[in-house]
């Protein structure tokens, strides 16, 4: 498996861009649209650096667990046929439901309004734990690998033509290819999502609607908008139900923990800061007071 260097270069320039641009507006004072850049910078390139690793991953071949996750999901309640079926049967639903899983690319933009119109310490937990739900989702991936139910159950695109969105087919030739061996040339500006659980779409759909909560205006649209990109992996990106859920588990999880990581790394801050009872610097009082002696 190869990367194409030249795609590589390319790809990191608008990064780059926005770094600079971040330097110069915290020199300016603009310190929350600059911290907005970065965590936006940032984001972009775990993107590529995560996408690129699950087709490394994929190497590992092991067996594919779609059978094992379309028995959960009926031990759930869900047949996963039926469901995606019932669902074709109302276009608007379905209309409704291709723009919300499209609208997933697009979501990670309200990264700098957390930034620059929300709470700084809220904003900076939910860039870590994108992060952190970004590497678990890719982690886990090649423990339970697997075609979605789309590709499982023998469903072509033209089946389904209320499907608009092409994700849960596009990926399937590259992916059988990285998992036979085959010497693939990577495109980093342009890779397919490969990991079906758990799924990071439903972990996203979880964690903007909390990030933006401290946002009256933005809170009970955030929030129903996510909820329907959280359904929408099922039928439109060929999830199973046991993916949504094992990504809205991780998504829980890692907010808890960069909840933790953000408060204790605010209080180590603010105690290196906090004057003594008397309000003088700790260390001030004892060189003054070694200067007396």
């Amino acid at each position: 498996m190869r990367i194409d260097v030249d795609l590589v270069t390319s790809s990191l320039a608008p990064n780059l861009i926005l770094i600079i641009a971040s330097r110069w507006l915290r020199r300016r004072g603009w310190s929350r649209l600059s911290d907005a850049l970065t965590a936006f910078a940032q984001m972009a390139l775990l993107s590529a650096i995560f996408a690129a690793l699950t087709y490394v991953l994929a190497t590992t071949a092991l067996p594919l667990q779609d059978d094992t996750l379309v028995a959960i999901d009926r031990a759930l309640g869900l047949d996963w046929r039926a469901f995606v079926y019932g669902l074709i049967r109302w276009p608007l639903t379905m209309m409704t439901l291709n723009w919300a899983y499209a609208s997933f690319s697009y979501q990670v933009l309200i990264t700098p309004l957390l930034f620059v119109w929300g709470t700084r310490d809220r904003a900076v937990t939910f860039v870590l734990a994108w992060a952190l739900a970004l590497a678990f989702t890719t982690a886990i991936f090649p423990f339970a690998p697997a075609l979605g139910g789309f590709l499982h159950f023998g469903i072509a695109r033209t089946d389904v033509p209320e499907i608009l969105v092409a994700a849960s087919w596009v990926f399937a030739d590259t992916f059988e290819r990285a998992r036979g061996g085959a010497d693939l040339l990577l495109d980093v500006s342009d890779l397919e999502g490969l990991v079906t659980f758990p799924s990071f779409h439903a972990a996203v759909a979880v964690m903007i609607p909390w990030a933006c909560w401290t946002m009256p205006r933005l809170r009970w649209p955030v929030l129903a908008w996510n909820s329907l990109m959280w359904v929408s992996a099922i039928p439109i990106g060929g999830h199973y139900a046991v993916d949504i859920v094992g990504g809205s588990i991780v998504s829980a999880g890692c907010i808890v923990v960069s909840r933790a990581i953000v408060r204790d790394n605010c209080r180590a801050l603010a105690s290196r800061s906090r004057p003594d009872p008397v309000g003088q610097p700790v260390l001030d009082r004892v060189v003054s007071r070694s200067s007396v002696a």
